[in-house]
């Protein structure tokens, strides 16, 4: 069975701490004095051959993207992609202006796709690596832009768009380590960075699958110490999973708090989006947020959070318990 982390915040958190401390890989929680999240790591380490899940399985056969620095401003932002077609869209993203070859830094311009005169909008620096020479074994571009989380959103939009997919949590360091290119002590040094992280602290690691007894007793023990508890779900997105969990974690919740359901976003992607994976459109979170809702009248969502982000992953999914 895939295992699944989860890690119980202690201590105030602000909203606007929850971004930061996702997009590092300290997997925490938003605004409350103890919060719960999920997430389904399915790291190599803890896996048979049979249990590996095809995005991280033998050679890959898609290519990966993600912004892999922090969110927030500051001097260099980096894209990175890893697969087969890595090279062919980092050659679409930008204007190059030497073609790429490996081990070598190239300049670059970063234009605006809807500006015919072809504006600039941003000078990068592209890194390529050829396979086998690169972190994942793969061929691996590195897109370092100036850290506008703008211009880095708006390059991974556009990687996306031209056939990459959004990489999962680890998911470079997990293609590296099946693919021999660092071992199980070297992956878990980059775990024991994440730890290292200063809002470790205030976590409590849980291994295994989020809706297995023995991980939910965990959870319903420690919580039940905590005057306030907000829970968080971000894991398999599936419709029927995400039921099962909020069925599972949502009373929990203390009245006045949330349960954050991550990733509703996806009933709202185009029709013709190709996910590559078992969830989409009509079977995903949010879809199971109506569903739970039904016969929930303790639970409402509050618009009132995703009208003041104005940009969320999580539309509909601020369940704030009312009763």
């Amino acid at each position: 069975m895939p295992r699944t982390s989860i890690r119980l915040l202690q201590g105030p958190v602000s909203l606007n701490r929850c971004k930061t401390t996702h997009a590092t890989g300290v997997f925490g929680a938003c605004r409350a004095e103890d919060a719960v999240r999920f997430d389904s790591l399915q790291w190599c380490m803890t896996m048979s051959d049979q249990e590996i899940p095809s995005f991280v399985s033998g050679a890959a056969v898609d290519t990966i993207a993600a912004i892999s620095t922090p969110p927030g401003r500051g001097g260099i932002g980096i894209v990175r992609l890893s697969g087969p077609q890595a090279a062919p869209i980092a050659a679409q993203l930008v204007s190059l202006r030497q073609p790429l070859e490996h081990s070598r830094a190239r300049l670059a311009d970063v234009l605006d796709e809807h500006d015919a005169g072809g504006g600039q909008i941003d000078n990068a620096v592209v890194t390529f690596f050829a396979a086998p020479n690169s972190y994942t074994a793969e061929d691996l571009v590195e897109i370092a832009a100036h850290g506008s989380p703008v211009v880095l959103g708006l390059l991974l939009r556009r990687a996306l768009k031209l056939g990459a997919r959004l990489a999962e949590p680890g998911e470079f360091t997990q293609r590296a380590f099946l693919a021999g290119k660092i071992d199980l002590t070297q992956a878990e040094a980059v775990r024991d960075l994440i730890e290292a992280h200063p809002m470790f602290k205030r976590m409590r690691l849980i291994e295994g699958s989020s809706i297995s007894a023995g991980v939910i007793d965990q959870v319903k023990q420690i919580a039940s110490t905590r005057k306030k508890v907000m829970v968080c779900l971000d894991s398999n997105h599936t419709h029927a999973h995400v039921l099962q969990e909020l069925s599972l974690y949502a009373p929990l919740t203390s009245k006045g708090s949330y349960c954050v359901v991550f990733d509703t976003v996806v009933e709202d992607m185009p029709s013709d989006y190709e996910w590559n994976r078992p969830w989409g459109k009509g079977n995903n979170p949010k879809t199971a947020v109506w569903e739970f809702l039904k016969s929930h009248p303790e639970f409402e969502v509050d618009s009132s959070i995703h009208n003041k982000l104005l940009i969320t992953v999580a539309p509909d999914g601020y369940l704030k318990r009312v009763k």
